[in-house]
């Protein structure tokens, strides 16, 4: 398997994602926070939020193989990331603290040579994955 990292962008409002992008950043929130927070909330200014709930700053990539996007991932707050199947709020692997959490390995693999590839392509600092 070779993926891809690819379309890194920074959602600001959640009328820049689809539904099932809605689900699938309250859920990673979720799974951050330990407690259901609105994606509304986790895309608002940091410089609003006093309890530091948002996960403003976020990326959201595509991950593809021969352009085919197979997952979406989620980065936040600098060393966090979860990884869905694409269109879908099944999670596929997470990051914590920069390490890949993935009971795949052939993925886990395919993941991380990925990410390799695309922190060291100019522009990519929005990855949180190490190895």
């Amino acid at each position: 398997m070779k993926l891809t990292f690819c379309n890194p962008r920074t959602p600001t409002s959640v009328d820049e994602l689809a539904p099932h992008q809605i689900e699938q950043l309250e859920l990673a929130g979720d799974l951050y926070h330990g407690e259901e927070v609105k994606a509304a909330r986790l895309l608002a200014d940091d410089d609003d939020d006093e309890d530091e709930v948002s996960l403003a700053g976020l990326a959201l990539w595509d991950i593809q193989e021969g352009g085919r996007t197979l997952y979406e991932a989620w980065f936040y707050r600098a060393d966090s990331g979860t990884i869905f199947n694409a269109g879908t709020s099944d999670v596929a692997a997470e990051v914590i603290q920069c390490g890949l959490e993935c009971e795949d390995e052939a993925l886990e693999a395919a993941l991380l040579a990925a990410a390799k590839v695309a922190r060291s392509s100019k522009g990519r600092a929005m990855m949180t994955i190490r190895s």
